[in-house]
């Protein structure tokens, strides 16, 4: 269990605020568990509705300095799941390489979409073949600290504090990746959420002020936008849970027209 290990870094090296670990145990509930101090605040459900687009702003605000601070830890040779060795943090040898390892993720989730999307999985997987060849030869790769879910459902939020994100939970995937791929996935899980109220292109411009005021925005290849929205797709469910058909129609249509705009359709 790294979490707890993960979580110690973080708290070593950025300003990310994390709760603090009370103590852990590979005894209780015959599983490996940790305690975390209980922070003040309120998370919010799978399904969020924010009727604040001054509070969604300062959300992303923070997110972009959180992310930064991630990402400025780049000590691992490799990208991978972080895991627990021997000598204390490692990644974990998933894949031969980067674009190995990606390609795998992305055929998984074209896979993974449901029945509103089968007709267009045919040219998803080839679309996929083609990006992740050419990434091969034409994206660089650092490997940094990603948190890789950071989501509303992974925040505890104060609105009334001065910092309105007082702890980010959840560490449990945490990857070292390139920073553009999850710059990518998190523009797509703080701002394309069809039940935010906010005006999405705000959101993105907040989180990269607050990024690049911090650390150099790298380049996003298309591709790795493709994914974060595949990620949304499979998930396509949860997104529309209270929707009308008209309105559950319409989000499968805003994801078919995003796919098209980065060249995936």
């Amino acid at each position: 269990m790294a979490e707890p290990q993960i979580i110690e870094l973080i708290r070593e090296h950025t300003a990310v605020p994390v709760p603090e670990v009370i103590g852990t145990s590979k005894n209780m509930l015959e599983f490996p568990c940790c305690l975390y101090e209980r922070v003040p605040g309120r998370t919010f459900a799978d399904r969020p509705v924010i009727e604040s687009p001054d509070l969604l702003a300062r959300i992303c605000t923070e997110a972009g300095q959180h992310l930064a601070g991630l990402h400025n830890i780049d000590t691992f040779g490799r990208c991978g799941p972080i895991v627990l060795g021997d000598d204390g943090l490692t990644v974990a040898n998933v894949a031969d390489d980067w674009p190995s390892g990606f390609q795998r993720t992305l055929a998984a989730k074209v896979d993974q979409l449901g029945p509103q999307f089968k007709s267009y999985v045919e040219t998803l997987n080839e679309h996929v073949n083609e990006a992740t060849t050419k990434c091969r030869s034409t994206t660089p790769v650092t490997p940094v600290l990603a948190h890789m879910d950071y989501r509303l459902a992974n925040l505890v939020i104060d609105p009334d504090a001065d910092c309105i994100t007082q702890a980010v939970l959840d560490w449990a995937g945490a990857t070292a990746a390139p920073a553009a791929y999850e710059l990518a996935h998190v523009e797509a899980l703080l701002t394309d959420w069809p039940i935010l109220v906010a005006d999405q292109v705000t959101l993105w411009e907040r989180f990269r002020e607050a990024y690049a005021q911090r650390r150099e925005i790298p380049t996003i290849p298309d591709i790795y936008r493709v994914d974060a929205q595949l990620r949304l797709m499979k998930h396509l469910d949860m997104e529309i849970g209270h929707f009308d058909n008209a309105a559950a129609e319409g989000r499968v249509e805003d994801h078919l027209t995003s796919l098209e705009a980065l060249g995936a359709l």
